[in-house]
C-alpha cells in the first residue's frame, strides 16, 4: 500500500526538510551519474564489438555511424562527468541542484531525440534501408512505418531516461515535470522537421509523446510522498526521544520538590504519589522538614495542591507555587491554614488564572498534645475532595472543604475560614488527590469518595494500634494499601496524577 497524502510540512520544519532533501538529492544525483557512466561504457564496448567482432553474414556498421555513436556516447559521458563535478564541488543549495539535473535531462534529451535523426540519414546514405521511389505507395507506407518506429524509440529512449532519473533521483512531481516541457518541444521540432512521414503520423508521434513522462511522473509522486512521511516520521522518533529525555529530567527535578517523609518525632507524615504523564500537577508541601537524625519540632503543616491539566504546564505551575509556600511559610513559620489557602488564592488569581488554570488545595496543621490523646488538627480546604480522619473503632471523620477552589473568586470574597478537630495517638488522617476517587474500572465506574472511604475501612483494622502503643500503619502501610485499591480498581494507565498522604500521631 503506497504512502497516503500527509500535511504540509510544518513552517519550523520547512528548513530542515529542505536541508535533508538537498542531501538526498545530491547523494542520489552522485549515484545516477555513476551508473549512467556505466551504461555508456557498456555502449561503447557494444559499439565497438560491432566493429571489431561483426556478426557473420552482416554488412560492415558504416564508419560515420561508429563515428557518431561514440560521439553521443562521449557527449553523454562528458555531460555527466561535468554536472557530478560541479556537485561534488560547488556548495549548490537544492534549487540550484535541481536546475542543474533539470538542465542535464533536457541536454541528455535533446542529444537523444536529433542523434537518432542523423543516424538514421546515415543508414540511408550508406544503403541500408533505402525506400525507393517516393511516389510508390508501398515504399510512402514503408517510409511512414519507420518513421513511426524511429519516434516510438525516441520516445522509449526518453521514457527510459526520465524514469531513471525518477527512480534513482527522487526528484519532486513538479521537479520532474519541469523539464518535460522543453523535451517535449524538442521531441515535436524533431518529429516535424526531421522526420519523413505524412502530417497524420507526425501528428499521432507528438500527441504520444507525453506518454513518456507519465510514468516518471507517477514514481516521482508516489517517492516524493514516501519521502516526506519517512522525514515526518524520523524527526518525530527523534523529538520523542528528546522530549522523553527532557520529561525525565523535568520528572526528576518536579520530584525534589516533594519532602521526605517523616518517620520520627510526634507527627509522621508519609505519601504516594503516581503521576498521569511522566510530570504531573499534584504536589506536597511539608514545614517544617525532617533531615534526620533531627525530627520536627511542633505543629507539622503539610499542604496539598491539585492543578487543573496534566503534564508540562501543570508542573510549570506547581513550581510556582512551591515557591510561594517556601516564601510564605519562610516569613510567617507558623501561618495558619485559613490565610495560607487565602494567600495562595491571591496569587492563583493573579499568575495563574489569566491562563485558565486553577487549583484545589488542602492545608493541614497538625500537632501532638502535651499528652496522648491531646492532638489536633487544623485545616482549610479550597475545592479539594474531603479528607479521612480515622479514629479508633474505625470511626471515619469528613474533613470538608471550607472554601471554593483557588483562583475563582476575588479575594475579597475568600474566605479565610479554617477548622480544628481533635487528633490522638492511633488516628490516622488521609488526604488525597481527586485522581484516586476518579480512577474508573472497565465500565466506567469511578471509584469515588465513598469508595475510597470503604477501602480505608477495609484496610485500617489490619494496621491498627499495637498494644505496644506503636501505629503499625505507619511508614505509610495504609497509604500504599490504599494506592494498591486504587490501581486494583483502576482499568487501563493512569487517566489523572493521584496523591495520597497519611499523617499519624506517635503513640507515647
Amino acid at each position: 500500500m503506497g504512502p497516503t497524502p500527509s500535511a504540509p510540512i510544518p513552517s519550523d520544519l520547512e528548513s530542515l526538510y529542505e536541508a535533508e532533501r538537498g542531501r538526498a538529492l545530491r547523494r542520489r544525483f552522485l549515484v545516477y551519474c555513476f551508473l549512467v557512466l556505466c551504461l555508456v561504457a557498456v555502449s561503447v564496448a557494444g559499439t565497438l564489438s560491432d566493429v571489431y567482432l561483426p556478426t557473420p553474414g552482416e554488412p560492415p556498421v558504416p564508419r560515420e555511424s561508429v563515428v557518431l555513436d561514440t560521439s553521443v556516447d562521449g557527449a553523454l559521458a562528458l555531460l555527466h562527468l561535468g554536472a557530478a563535478a560541479v556537485v561534488l564541488f560547488r556548495p549548490l543549495s537544492r534549487k540550484g541542484l535541481v536546475a542543474l539535473i533539470s538542465w542535464l535531462i533536457v541536454l541528455v534529451a535533446a542529444v537523444m531525440i536529433f542523434t537518432e535523426g542523423m543516424s538514421r540519414q546515415i543508414s540511408i546514405a550508406s544503403g541500408h534501408g533505402v525506400f525507393g521511389g517516393l511516389a510508390d505507395p508501398a515504399q510512402v507506407l514503408r517510409r511512414n512505418e519507420t518513421a513511426f518506429r524511429e519516434g516510438l524509440w525516441v520516445l522509449t529512449s526518453v521514457f527510459v531516461m526520465h524514469v531513471l532519473a525518477s527512480l534513482l533521483i527522487a526528484l519532486s512531481p513538479a521537479e520532474g515535470l519541469r523539464p518535460l516541457a522543453p523535451i517535449l518541444a524538442l521531441f515535436a521540432a524533431r518529429t516535424f522537421f526531421f522526420t519523413d512521414a505524412d502530417t497524420k503520423v507526425r501528428a499521432l508521434l507528438v500527441g504520444l509523446s507525453p506518454l513518456a513522462g507519465l510514468p516518471g511522473f507517477v514514481w516521482s509522486l508516489w517517492r516524493h510522498r514516501a519521502f516526506r512521511q519517512t522525514f515526518e516520521t524520523r524527526y518525530k522518533l527523534s523529538r520523542y526521544a528528546d522530549i522523553s529525555r527532557e520529561l525525565a529530567e523535568a520528572r526528576r527535578v518536579h520530584e525534589a520538590l516533594f519532602p521526605p517523609p517523616i518517620a520520627r518525632g510526634a507527627v509522621r507524615v508519609n505519601y504516594e504519589y503516581e503521576p498521569r504523564l511522566d510530570i504531573g500537577g499534584d504536589f506536597l508541601f511539608v514545614r517544617p522538614l525532617a533531615f534526620p537524625p533531627s525530627a520536627p519540632v511542633g505543629p507539622v503543616s503539610v499542604v496539598l495542591i491539585d492543578v487543573t491539566g496534566h503534564g508540562v504546564s501543570a508542573a510549570l505551575a506547581v513550581n510556582r507555587l512551591h515557591d510561594r509556600l517556601e516564601r510564605m511559610f519562610s516569613e510567617s513559620p507558623h501561618i495558619r491554614p485559613g490565610e495560607v489557602l487565602r494567600r495562595l488564592n491571591e496569587f492563583v488569581l493573579a499568575t495563574l488564572a489569566p491562563q485558565a488554570m486553577f487549583a484545589t488545595a488542602v492545608c493541614l496543621r497538625v500537632e501532638a498534645g502535651p499528652r496522648e490523646g491531646a492532638g489536633a488538627v487544623e485545616w482549610a480546604s479550597a475545592g479539594h475532595p474531603p479528607s479521612f480522619l480515622r479514629r479508633e473503632g474505625n470511626l471515619i471523620q469528613m474533613l470538608e472543604s471550607t472554601a471554593p477552589m483557588l483562583g475563582v473568586v476575588p479575594d475579597a470574597e475568600f474566605p479565610e475560614e479554617a477548622r480544628r478537630s481533635p487528633m490522638g495517638a492511633g488516628d490516622v488522617l488521609i488526604a488525597y488527590t481527586d485522581g484516586g476517587i476518579e480512577a474508573e474500572d472497565s465500565n466506567h465506574r469511578r471509584l469515588t469518595i465513598e469508595g475510597l472511604r470503604n477501602a480505608l475501612l477495609f484496610h485500617a483494622p489490619a494496621l491498627a494500634p499495637t498494644a505496644a502503643g506503636a501505629a503499625s500503619a505507619g511508614g505509610g502501610a495504609l497509604a500504599r494499601a490504599l494506592m494498591r485499591a486504587v490501581a486494583s480498581h483502576r482499568h487501563g494507565p493512569p487517566a489523572d496524577d493521584t496523591l495520597i498522604v497519611q499523617v499519624d500521631l506517635a503513640g507515647s
